[in-house]
């Protein structure tokens, strides 16, 4: 079984279940294949191709005369929800080796972590069987969280500059709201997955959350507007999804000895330089806007971390730990 056949069959997949763009043509696919592949696909290749899913699958790939396109007999049928074959394996490992050998460049460096995992992940399965596999092997899993099934429609918008309408129901929020959005980016944050994109109405650029996703479709008649948008330029001083612009206030952190070594060893954020060593730790910068995720991060290394400036944002934090030493005050008990 061929890399380039194992490629096709994620494409023809991707084009059978994608809700967006639903009855794709036979041209349809084959120029997705094409693009995918960077070579000639011809009508039969994908025909044949048509024939082995079937086979392989047990599934069938019927002809709308009404809509003039392919689709499943079964609509909830993707290969996606079948396990891995020994071909697959072989060319996830070819993929994830060849990743590896480019891992340095500048495109990958920052995946450099997740190439490494899958490649090792993949040289384990292929050493162990699956009962040794989760006998032996104690990987971090991390749960599956709603709106994942969008992700392909989301990528596809952004990649083909497709103007959709999102129907967004925020937390707390009584109803649902319409958005036209012009997409540009889909980002990834504790294991949350977000849309980036202009938001028609005011010409902001925003982030929308896939899990509070009531629907997303196509908008027609609209032209796709091109910002001056670049993800590493409007992340650059930020941790997380939230990204206030402009200049970001220069941080200094204290860090106790027992917490120092992880700090200097991972860094928080990419800015971050050695301030001092002192006696009792280290002093550390980051040039990053102070927003509820750094906060968080903040909070979560309890006493071993001191806020020492600017100013400001010192008193910020000092006013959220006493907010928190209140929840715990014996007068109120309001969560018992």
């Amino acid at each position: 079984m061929s890399k380039d056949y194992l490629t096709r069959k994620r494409v023809i997949n991707e084009c059978l279940t994608n809700r967006m763009k639903p009855y794709p043509t036979i041209v349809d696919i084959k120029q997705r294949c094409e693009d995918d592949l960077d070579k000639t696909v011809s009508r039969s290749t994908i025909e044949k191709d048509f024939q082995s899913i079937e086979q392989e699958y047990g599934v069938d790939i019927k002809y709308s005369q009404r809509h003039k396109g392919y689709y499943y007999d079964d609509e909830h049928f993707s290969t996606e929800n079948f396990g891995l074959s020994t071909e697959d394996m072989n060319s996830i490992e070819y993929g994830a080796a060849l990743l590896y050998q480019y891992r340095k460049l500048p495109v990958l460096q920052q995946y450099s972590a997740a190439i490494d995992k899958i490649l090792r992940t993949v040289r384990f399965r292929k050493t162990l069987n699956l009962q040794q596999f989760q006998d032996f092997i104690h990987l971090e899993t991390v749960p599956e969280t709603k709106g994942t099934e969008f992700l392909d429609q989301v990528l596809m918008t952004i990649k083909e500059h497709t103007v959709v309408d999102v129907v967004y129901h925020r937390f707390f929020s009584v109803e649902s709201k319409r958005y036209t959005v012009h997409p540009y980016l889909l980002k990834e944050f504790h294991n949350r997955w977000y849309l980036v994109g202009l938001d028609g109405s005011d010409d902001q650029v925003k982030s929308f959350c896939l899990d509070r996703f009531d629907s997303i479709e196509q908008c027609e008649g609209i032209a796709f507007k091109k910002a001056d948008f670049n993800a590493t330029d409007f992340y650059k001083h930020t941790i997380g999804v939230i990204a206030p612009q402009g200049k970001p206030p220069l941080i200094k952190l204290a860090f106790s000895k027992e917490q120092a070594p992880y700090i200097l060893t991972q860094p928080i954020h990419w800015s971050q330089k050695l301030v001092a060593e002192t006696r009792t730790g280290v002093v550390i910068s980051v040039q990053l806007h102070p927003t509820y995720e750094f906060e968080s991060l903040i909070l979560g290394w309890r006493d071993d971390v001191e806020v020492l400036s600017p100013k400001s944002f010192r008193n910020h934090m000092l006013e959220l730990i006493n907010s928190m030493k209140n929840n715990y005050n014996e007068k109120t008990e309001r969560r018992i």
